[in-house]
C-alpha cells in the first residue's frame, strides 16, 4: 500500500490520456465528448485518485498529510498522461492525433492567463460536482447520468482541465514556459473550482452533514 497513492494516480492518468486519444479521434464533438466522460466513469468505478476531482475534498481530510497525498497523486496523473502519449506518438495513429492536438494546444496558449483561469473553474465544478453525486447522491441513476452529463457539458462549453492538458501537452512535445504557465494557471483554476461545490455542501447543507 505504500505506493498505492501513486500507482492509483498513475491509473487515472492513463484513463484520461485515453479518453483523450478519443476525443482527438472522434470528429464528433458530442459523441467525442460522451465518450470522454467514460474516463470519469471508469476512474470513479474503479476508485482510482484524479487529482482534479480530489481536490475539493481538502477540508473534508486532515490538511498536512491530504496535501502530501494530493501532490503524490497529481505526479502519478502526470505520469500516466505522459505514458499514454508517448505510447501512442509511436503508433500509426500518432502523426495525425499530433496535429489534432497541436491545434488544441495554440488555442490555449494564444489564450489570456484570466481567461483559462475562469474556464479552469467552470471545468472542475463540473467535474467535482460528477464526483460528489458519485459519492453521495442515493438514486444510482443519478450518480450516472451527473458523470456524463457533467463531463460532456465541460468539454463542449471548452473549458479547461488541467490533467487533460497535460496529455495534449505531452502529446505534442513541446513544453516549454508558456505551457508550464498555461498549465500552472489551469491547475490553479482547477482547485478553485473543485472547492466550492464540496465546501458549500460541508458547511452549508445541514442535510449532507447529517448524511455524511
Amino acid at each position: 500500500m505504500k505506493y498505492k497513492d501513486y500507482v492509483y494516480g498513475f491509473m487515472a492518468g492513463v484513463i484520461v490520456g485515453l479518453g483523450g486519444i478519443v476525443k482527438l479521434s472522434i470528429p464528433s464533438k458530442a459523441l467525442g465528448s460522451f465518450l470522454f466522460a467514460g474516463a470519469l466513469f471508469i476512474i470513479l468505478s474503479l476508485e482510482y485518485y484524479l487529482f482534479t476531482g480530489m481536490v475539493g475534498y481538502y477540508f473534508y481530510k486532515e490538511r498536512r498529510p491530504y496535501r502530501f497525498k494530493l501532490a503524490k497523486v497529481l505526479l502519478g496523473n502526470l505520469l500516466g498522461t505522459f505514458t499514454v502519449a508517448k505510447m501512442i506518438s509511436l503508433t500509426r495513429y500518432g502523426e495525425n492525433l499530433i496535429h489534432l492536438a497541436e491545434k488544441s494546444v495554440a488555442i490555449k496558449t494564444s489564450d489570456n492567463l484570466l481567461s483559462l483561469f475562469i474556464l479552469a473553474i467552470f471545468c472542475n465544478m463540473f467535474v467535482t460536482n460528477a464526483t460528489h453525486q458519485f459519492k453521495y447522491n442515493s438514486y444510482q441513476v443519478g450518480k450516472y447520468l451527473a458523470i456524463f452529463i457533467s463531463i460532456m457539458t465541460f468539454v463542449l462549453s471548452g473549458f479547461e482541465h488541467s490533467i487533460a492538458d497535460s496529455f495534449y501537452f505531452f502529446l505534442v512535445g513541446k513544453i516549454n514556459p508558456r505551457i508550464i504557465s498555461v498549465f500552472l494557471i489551469v491547475l490553479l483554476g482547477n482547485i478553485v473550482g473543485g472547492l466550492i461545490i464540496p465546501t458549500v455542501a460541508l458547511f452549508y447543507d445541514e442535510n449532507f452533514r447529517l448524511k455524511g
